[in-house]
């Protein structure tokens, strides 16, 4: 199968919203980008290429400058947002830390981050 032909299988599962929140005004229009492609192609029923994300991306952002932060900066950063969203709903720390097979010093870590940048951004 060629590049051209892969189809992605994407969620059609709403995105939490203090995600969505915690992400800058690009990202967050990034998300509604996809969002929006998402939810056109499932009710026509057709599949979603990587293509059509492209295509509704260039419409918004055709021929500016735009920085996409490396995939596993972007995976920390929602791990650490969601491990901060379960603290917050009293999940206790070594659960924590067993749940995301993860030390107890690093959920500490986290925590403490986050308590003293306020809710970091993610571009």
């Amino acid at each position: 199968m060629t590049d051209a032909n892969r189809t992605l299988i994407i969620s059609s599962k709403k995105p939490d919203e203090q995600l969505v929140a915690s992400l800058s005004a690009k990202g967050q229009v990034f998300l509604k980008i996809i969002t929006e492609v998402l939810d056109e192609k499932s009710r026509n029923q057709q599949a979603i290429s990587a293509v059509d994300i492209l295509l509704g991306i260039t419409r918004e952002f055709g021929g500016a400058q735009v920085y996409v932060p490396q995939e596993r900066s972007v995976r920390s950063f929602l791990l650490h947002k969601e491990i901060i969203m379960h603290f917050k709903q009293g999940v206790g720390v070594a659960d924590l830390a067993k749940n995301y097979k993860i030390s107890n010093q690093s959920v500490y870590r986290i925590i403490d981050q986050n308590k003293s940048k306020g809710s970091k951004s993610c571009h």
